[in-house]
């Protein structure tokens, strides 16, 4: 997937790229939001983040039909979730294909309580519920399946994201998950 698309041409020129060519799978465009923006309150990362009323035009999608559309949430906790999913998806203006939930950082990773994800996957049932695991929750394997297990039935992909976004090969030393 591509995730930190800020205008709905990104899209387009991309799958113009890939016209004639007939694709195994569909590309994920991923747009980013965060608790923040959500609330006017700029971050860290402006050019990857667009304002919550920009969120329609991109979602917007007549030539990316075959591609997924998934919406990128990051917070450091899970306390308003729910809330900002529900604020997200109405400044959308539908349904995105799919969630992925990034929360805490590479040093606080935390957890979304699974109630909430429960409540979010109830709500929105056609909706792909992405989870990211930080390295935090990375101890070992046994540590990872028994973390995944908490939501097993509530999502629908999970992202092993060593670097947090960041694009570092996290797995490059075998020794680094048991």
């Amino acid at each position: 997937g591509i995730s930190g698309i800020m205008h709905v041409n990104e899209m387009h020129e991309i799958s113009k790229r890939r016209a004639g060519v007939q694709p195994v799978r569909p590309i994920a465009f991923g747009v980013l939001t965060s608790a923040k923006t959500l609330n006017g309150v700029p971050n860290k990362y402006p050019n990857r983040y667009p304002s919550t009323d920009r969120l329609a035009s991109i979602f917007h999608r007549p030539n990316t039909k075959h591609n997924l559309m998934v919406l990128h949430y990051s917070a450091d906790n899970d306390q308003t979730l729910c809330e900002d999913i529900g604020r997200a998806i109405q400044a959308i203006g539908g349904v995105p294909d799919g969630l992925q939930i990034n929360m805490g950082d590479k040093n606080n990773g935390c957890s979304p309580n699974p109630d909430k994800v429960a409540a979010i996957a109830t709500m929105f049932p056609h909706m792909r519920i992405i989870l990211q695991i930080a390295p935090t929750q990375f101890v070992s394997r046994a540590s990872m399946i028994w973390y995944v297990r908490e939501y097993a039935f509530l999502i629908a992909d999970v992202l092993f994201d060593g670097s947090c976004g960041n694009g570092i090969d996290y797995f490059a030393n075998s020794s680094s998950v048991e």
